[in-house]
């Protein structure tokens, strides 16, 4: 699974004991948080958090799904997003695979999190 958020190896707590949490971006029944991204031209990207994940399926799928994601980039330049490879972060928006000057996309963070009730719980012990 990939993390959203780590305090590596321990948070220091004020009585000196070690804590530390993992929050992790999964679907296997684990899954804690959930992120919605949208496709956004590179131009927007650039601008954005973006998410990295898997390809759609070639069949296409359903417009909606979720995804683990496998990394996270910050305000990347559109070069980073186009060179990256093996995940791919840059792909075609579905039915312009093939057609000449349609701007690549990336996926984008929106803002919308929603925290399930074990990763507000986490959040909520390293605020104490």
């Amino acid at each position: 699974s990939d993390v959203l958020l780590s305090f590596g190896d321990g948070v220091a707590s004020s009585d000196g004991s070690a804590r530390a949490r993992k929050i992790d971006f999964d679907d296997d029944g684990r899954g804690r948080v959930i992120g919605l991204a949208v496709p956004a031209p590179l131009s927007t990207a650039r601008n954005h958090g973006v998410f990295v994940l898997d390809p759609p399926p070639r069949d296409g799928g359903s417009e909606w799904r979720t995804e683990p994601t496998l990394r996270v980039l910050q305000k990347p330049t559109a070069s980073e997003m186009s060179e990256m490879k093996n995940p791919a972060c840059a792909f075609r928006p579905r039915g312009e695979e093939g057609r000449d000057g349609a701007e690549p996309c990336a996926w984008i963070d929106t803002g919308v999190v929603v925290f399930l009730p074990r990763a507000a719980g986490t959040l909520r012990e390293l605020s104490r």
